[in-house]
């Protein structure tokens, strides 16, 4: 396999990708379990406008994208808001390369819907579930080094 490069994007100017593309991926590959499109998009402008620390990760293979996480943060605390592998790459390592690269900071948590496989995933990766509200599960990540 060609080797995945890993892009982290805290500012619109360092886009080598429009916003429209990346609101796009994000919405297909979520399937069922996306947001509107709008509200991907304002979440994207979100983190790439505040001063806070907010960013975007890019996974990209031969300069194709096939990954994104969307992350806010504050207070020291990092949520994601969206992470997404394009289909044909998912088991490969690609989310996992995109969350290891939040998870050296000491606290990350996101909600995730209940019935989500992704959930699974979460699990693995060393989240643990805080607790549910109407469909979604709060799941928290704890830095202890």
């Amino acid at each position: 396999m060609e080797h995945i490069k890993i892009l982290k994007i805290e500012t619109e100017s360092e886009l080598t990708y429009s916003k429209v593309n990346i609101s796009h991926f994000i919405h297909h590959q979520l399937g069922k379990y996306h947001d509107s499109l709008s509200a991907i998009k304002k979440a994207i402008n979100y983190a790439l406008h505040r001063q806070d620390g907010s960013f975007l990760y890019l996974a990209t293979l031969s300069s194709k994208l096939v990954g994104v996480l969307v992350n806010y943060c504050f207070e020291n605390q990092n949520e994601i808001i969206y992470l997404a592998v394009i289909k044909e790459h998912r088991k490969q390592g690609i989310g996992r390369m995109l969350l290891q690269q939040i998870l050296k900071s000491r606290y990350v948590h996101l909600h995730v819907h209940i019935d989500n496989p992704a959930k699974k995933f979460y699990q693995k990766m060393g989240f643990v579930e805080h607790s549910e509200r109407f469909f979604y599960s709060y799941m928290v990540f704890h830095n202890m080094q």
